[in-house]
């Protein structure tokens, strides 16, 4: 399996609020908060439900109105940054 067929799903139901061109996401257990922008919470607002990594590119790329998509190495930085604050994981497809 490709980092581009891994299935990426929102990790906790974590309250969370679009504010301005951003998202805030409160995960559960901490007292902080994360702001999201730009490409982060595009990504935060497209995984209420799981898919590939494939699929990610191609939604981001219409949703943020990119020819050709962004590349796959930015998706994945994303996606690592994501996944090191506790917000998404990878899911068995």
């Amino acid at each position: 399996m490709t980092a581009q067929d891994l299935h990426i799903v929102r990790r906790v139901p974590a309250p969370w609020r679009r504010v301005g061109g951003g998202v805030i996401v409160a995960p559960p257990g901490r007292e902080d908060f994360d702001l999201l922008s730009g490409p982060a919470a595009a990504t935060w607002l497209l995984l209420d439900t799981d898919m590939s990594v494939t699929e990610l590119r191609r939604a981001l790329a219409s949703s943020l109105d990119l020819s050709g998509g962004p590349a796959p190495a930015e998706v994945e930085g994303v996606l690592a940054d994501l996944a090191s604050r506790g917000l998404v994981e990878d899911v068995a497809s």
